[in-house]
């Protein structure tokens, strides 16, 4: 009978033992898995920043001091910008670039010829620095051509995504189509379901009228990290369209 005890105790030690365990397990391991983790990038409306610095190096550094982007630290995420005046070289004006922030608090961040080198850790190289580069966030779109205006690299789990799109016209820009949706291919509106489309007669925005349209929530059940995109396609002519973004996910807690 007297045994009882001796059991309880290894019991009692057992226990114990899975429990310091646990509390020895990574925190930031925890947060990068957890079933209900929210994952999300807000690709600023048109801000123009001046005096924007890229250090001559491989790959450059840029500094936007109070940068207009924000997202969850937990993941690699990218935003558009483009350079419109006194680029370093290696870099050039009037071209859309996506950044991948290093620390928001500090303004530096990464460039990249596309949102999936952006992701990918793929950025450019320079050949000079420039302390007066000015740039503007938001992406120059191409009639008909699909572009990211955000992306996000997602660990692997059962993720539901959704996004927005910021549409900027110029005072003469007609359009005629504007699609918005989740993909996992940078420049490619996806299947059914994945989008939401707007199509109508020729028509200019008029004052301030810049349209915002929302995508569908989209399942994105992966294996392995993937990059997740909200995409802009649209079609006008005339004169320029310029898009931004936002895109959330929200690891799904009951599948994880």
């Amino acid at each position: 009978m007297k045994a009882f005890p001796a059991c309880r105790n290894l019991l009692a030690a057992a226990v114990l033992a899975v429990l310091v365990g646990l509390s020895l397990t990574p925190i930031a391991h925890a947060q990068a898995t957890y079933p209900g983790q929210y994952v999300e990038v807000n690709c600023p409306t048109a801000t123009s920043g001046a005096s924007v610095a890229f250090t001559n190096a491989t790959p450059t550094v840029g500094t936007w001091a109070s940068p207009p982007w924000s997202g969850s630290s937990v993941a690699t995420w990218t935003c558009p910008v483009t350079i419109t005046a006194n680029p370093p070289t290696g870099l050039s004006s009037s071209t859309n670039y996506w950044i991948v922030p290093i620390s928001v608090s500090a303004g530096t961040f990464n460039i990249a010829t596309s949102a999936a080198n952006a992701l990918a850790g793929t950025f450019v190289a320079t050949t000079g620095a420039s302390t007066t580069a000015n740039l503007t966030s938001t992406l120059a779109l191409t009639t008909a051509a699909g572009l990211p205006v955000a992306g996000v690299s997602l660990q692997p789990g059962d993720w539901d995504c959704m996004g927005s799109v910021f549409y900027v016209p110029a005072t003469s820009t007609s359009v005629t189509n504007l699609q918005q949706g989740i993909s996992q291919t940078a420049t490619t509106i996806g299947a059914l379901g994945t989008y939401t489309d707007i199509e109508t007669a020729a028509n200019v925005f008029t004052g301030t009228n810049d349209p915002v349209f929302v995508t569908p929530y989209v399942r994105q059940a992966l294996s392995a990290a993937t990059p997740v995109y909200d995409v802009a396609l649209a079609t006008f002519t005339v004169a320029a369209l310029t898009a931004t973004g936002h895109v959330h996910c929200r690891k799904n807690p009951l599948q994880g």
